[in-house]
């Protein structure tokens, strides 16, 4: 279903706020899911950093944390194996990067960045 986002996911996202399109990279991860709340860990300049988040009600988003970071995704409404999103810094959110997903046989949302 929508609301469904547990599972093993490709995300897409930049490393770098101030070059988000030619900072990204693609990296394996594994959503867990347990009723509304979302967790998943992304390893990355040699170390692990914890995503936490919480699904909107309706299903078709999540907003969350790492660090001193925001996320934020976006379900494609017509392809459930996609979703577009971004992160962002807490202090600024003009300090921003692309980060969106794929899974099964789907592919990265074309823009990646919402």
């Amino acid at each position: 279903s929508g609301s469904d986002w547990s599972g093993a996911w490709t995300i897409q996202l930049s490393s770098d706020g101030e070059n988000p399109e030619g900072s990204k990279y693609s990296v394996p991860v594994v959503i867990a899911q347990d009723g509304l709340s979302v967790s998943f860990t992304i390893f990355s300049a040699g170390h692990l950093n914890y995503y936490t988040g919480t699904i909107s009600d309706d299903g078709k988003s999540v907003t969350g944390t790492m660090g001193d970071r925001r996320f934020h995704f976006y379900r494609s409404a017509t392809n459930l194996d996609q979703f577009q999103g971004r992160w962002e810094s807490a202090e600024s959110s003009d300090y921003y990067g692309m980060m969106c997903g794929y899974r099964n046989k789907s592919w990265v949302p074309n823009p990646c960045l919402k």
